[in-house]
């Protein structure tokens, strides 16, 4: 993938002949021609993606940061830099999967501007001002400009209503000591200022595990997270080993431990947060999408913690996703788990379809019936085994639906069949 290792090169387009500019032994992401005649590019050989600068044979990293600048490209034209001036370059850095715009000068001073956006993507320049999509704590995305003259930031364009400030639970950053090091999330307490509940007692926890895997959950107005808070459920987003906006060596700890280490972090990062009382122990929950589906099936099969899952389009077959996912994916389980037929064990071991008798807690599973990524028959064949052998499995199906839900009906119906799911379990 290119977040792994990815060679630039350069073309002389009039002779037709072309030369590596960089080993291939790191990720090169993001290659642009500045205004200066130089070409600019982040490359993660330092442990994070920092700006380098190409003159002529003279190569310099302009800046060292123990963050990253950009994040991996799961779509072409992501924009993490532009240069704005001969000796100014304007980007996104990212630290603890949170972002922030700043200028590198030529120099390596960086000044960051403050802004209020902490997911931010799509930089761009634009006469005198700088542009992106930005999401903040208490708001969804923009079209955000910033005024280089003042470093102000106006909101220009922003398709959903802003929610009121007061009504929204704010990221907590949360440390737990895992297997391999520090694991980072956030966490988010119910808040909702107009309905009154018991003063005494500590919430029930919802742990959400991310897609990708190699992704990452920032602390960005979340509707979902919202969701869960404005019913009295605590919400923690872990960025659990191998997900992005922490440098290369946390992506590098998914290495052929996809299925292990994204679940022991999860249930570490539970752990600590109910050891720090803040969420009542025996009212657990964990959640995931996709990729996420499989962590949160392998981490039932470690553990009684929970006492429900919720999947949607979960991951359940490894051996089979890596001959149904789609072409941009193709080799990507050769580097989370290994060679698919060298390390066929390997493969079934971690692989929750096959070993569904070693799940007991309840889990509740939401599928669209054209997904092609994970097909409804993985999801209809994880539930029947579950039962079959003494577990308990709730499947939903929604027709016309793929890898994600689109349709707003049924992204409205998943949401309060998840919650009815959670509200049984605890009894209310």
């Amino acid at each position: 993938m290119p977040w792994t290792r990815s060679r630039l090169w350069r073309l002389d387009i009039e002779s037709g002949t072309y030369e590596a500019l960089t080993d291939g032994q790191s990720s090169v992401i993001e290659p642009r021609w500045g205004a200066d005649g130089s070409l600019y590019y982040l490359d993660d050989r330092a442990g994070w993606w920092q700006l380098y600068r190409l003159a002529g044979q003279s190569r310099r990293r302009l800046v060292e940061l123990a963050a990253d600048i950009g994040r991996p490209p799961w779509q072409l034209a992501h924009g993490h830099h532009v240069g704005i001036a001969d000796d100014v370059t304007i980007a996104v850095q990212v630290n603890s999967a949170r972002c922030a715009v700043v200028s590198i000068q030529q120099t390596g001073v960086v000044r960051d501007f403050g802004v209020a956006e902490v997911d931010i993507t799509q930089l761009q320049s634009g006469g005198d001002d700088v542009w992106y999509l930005g999401s903040r704590e208490d708001a969804p995305a923009a079209v955000c400009r910033l005024d280089m003259a003042s470093g102000k930031v106006e909101r220009v364009v922003c398709l959903e209503a802003r929610p009121d400030s007061d009504s929204v639970s704010r990221p907590e950053k949360m440390v737990a000591q895992g297997m391999q090091g520090e694991v980072h999330g956030y966490l988010y307490r119910p808040h909702c200022p107009d309905v009154s509940g018991p003063e005494a007692g500590r919430p029930p926890l919802l742990l959400r595990a991310h897609g990708g895997p190699t992704a990452m959950r920032s602390p960005a107005w979340n509707p979902e997270v919202q969701f869960w808070t404005g019913h009295g459920v605590a919400v923690l987003e872990v960025n659990y080993g191998g997900s992005s906006g922490h440098g290369r060596h946390y992506r590098e700890r998914l290495r052929g431990n996809w299925g292990i280490t994204d679940r022991d972090d999860c249930i570490c990062m539970a752990d600590a947060v109910a050891a720090r009382g803040l969420c009542d122990p025996g009212q657990m929950f964990i959640a995931g999408n996709s990729a996420g589906g499989l962590t949160v099936l392998n981490a039932l099969r470690q553990t009684g913690r929970f006492r429900g899952g919720l999947c949607r389009w979960a991951v359940t077959d490894l051996a089979r996703l890596s001959t149904l996912t789609h072409r941009f994916e193709r080799g990507y389980l050769d580097f989370l788990v290994g060679d698919p037929v060298r390390d066929s064990a390997r493969y079934a071991r971690r692989s929750p379809a096959l070993n569904a008798h070693e799940i007991t807690t309840p889990v509740l599973l939401i599928q669209g019936d054209v997904d092609r990524i994970v097909p409804l028959s993985q999801a209809t064949a994880m539930a029947d085994a579950m039962i079959a052998n003494g577990g308990s499995a709730e499947l939903h199906v929604y027709p016309a639906e793929g890898h994600g839900l689109r349709n707003a009906a049924n992204i409205r119906s998943a949401a309060s069949s998840e919650l009815a799911f959670v509200r049984g379990m605890l009894g209310h």
